[in-house]
């Protein structure tokens, strides 16, 4: 087993980290966005920054600007492509659906059989390489739920999460399958093109995407489809009951899902059910859709320094990075940036 905090416990945590960085002198200004970089001659002295409710910009100077944005800020790419866009580069990402089991299902595979109050509920790891691709489980929850993740109005973007109890009645997991940027459609790469940053291709098709996800549900309500019936490719008629509070719609997901992403998932899905008898099941369902799991762009940094290669005194780090994945890589990715800045400033 490995820890598990438990999502709702994880606000506190945050909490605590910004009393101690207020404490030691640190600032936090909420509600406050990047619009750009202050540049000059090649290094970053600051950022432009305005106050989304009251429209007032800011100006916020600095020997360094430590950048961890995430990889859902796709707005941060677009700026660093404006300012130098050799500074990105196009990496592999994956995308697919939130599968969910009834978590006793689940247990019963995992534990053979074998169910008791005592037993915490069951975890599982899974891949298969399709057609020189892989597709994997990524952030299995045990008794856990599907929840909401998008960023913006347009679209429909899942994730999920457990509780310290992991006590709900369902488990689930992301199953996505491998994209590189050779298999970006081109016309996503024409319009990355078009406007001058190539490495941008695979956040075009992720936006589209997320965006399809919002045309095929209703509202917050994701598309949905009994994993049956994805692979039967029939329209669902009935679902089943989910964690995912928004609620779901019945969608034929084979009918919008590129192809390349509909069909490993299919094939996956029997390599699944050979491993872990019972995968493919009546009530197995497939929310969409689930395409945050890393980011598909990469801004290069410079292997000694860590600083963003062409714009010197930028440091980004993080999952946004390219260069992490997860709450502990990401963190020990912070440290080591903060390192280098270290270094820098006391030389």
């Amino acid at each position: 087993a490995h820890p598990h905090i438990g999502t709702e416990k994880l606000p506190l945590v945050i909490n605590k980290m910004r009393d101690e960085i207020i404490q030691k002198g640190g600032e936090f200004h909420f509600e406050t966005k990047c619009e750009d970089f202050i540049i000059e001659n090649g290094t970053i002295k600051g950022i432009e920054a305005k106050n989304t409710k009251t429209g007032e910009s800011t100006q916020f100077y600095g020997d360094a600007v430590l950048l961890s944005t995430g990889h859902s800020a796709a707005d941060i790419y677009q700026l660093i492509a404006k300012n130098n866009p050799s500074s990105l580069q196009a990496k592999t990402f994956a995308a697919g659906v939130r599968v969910e089991h009834s978590r006793m299902l689940i247990d019963a595979m995992q534990y053979h059989g074998k169910l008791s109050e005592n037993l915490p509920a069951a975890e599982y790891r899974i891949t298969a390489q399709v057609e020189e691709r892989g597709v994997y489980s990524f952030c299995m929850c045990p008794g856990g739920f599907i929840v909401p993740s998008s960023t913006g109005p347009d679209e429909i973007v899942v994730n999920g999460m457990s509780s310290s109890e992991r006590n709900s009645k369902w488990s689930n997991a992301a199953i996505v399958v491998e994209i590189r940027p050779e298999d970006i459609p081109s016309e996503f790469v024409d319009e990355a093109k078009k406007n001058g940053c190539e490495a941008l291709a695979g956040l075009y098709f992720r936006t589209w995407l997320e965006k399809q996800a919002k045309l095929n549900g209703k509202g917050q309500k994701a598309p949905s489809q009994r994993m049956v019936d994805f692979i039967n490719e029939e329209k669902s008629k009935t679902l089943p009951a989910t964690s995912y509070t928004p609620g779901v719609v019945s969608s034929k997901l084979n009918d919008w899902l590129p192809p390349f992403i509909a069909e490993r998932l299919k094939i996956a899905f029997s390599e699944f059910n050979k491993k872990m008898r019972g995968y493919i099941s009546e009530d197995a369902l497939l929310v969409a859709i689930e395409s945050r799991t890393s980011t598909p762009v990469r801004i290069l940094r410079d292997k000694d320094s860590l600083e963003c290669v062409g714009i010197k005194g930028l440091y980004p780090c993080g999952e946004g990075s390219g260069y992490s994945g997860g709450i502990v890589s990401s963190a020990m990715d912070g440290e080591n940036s903060a390192d280098k800045i270290l270094e820098k400033i006391n030389s």
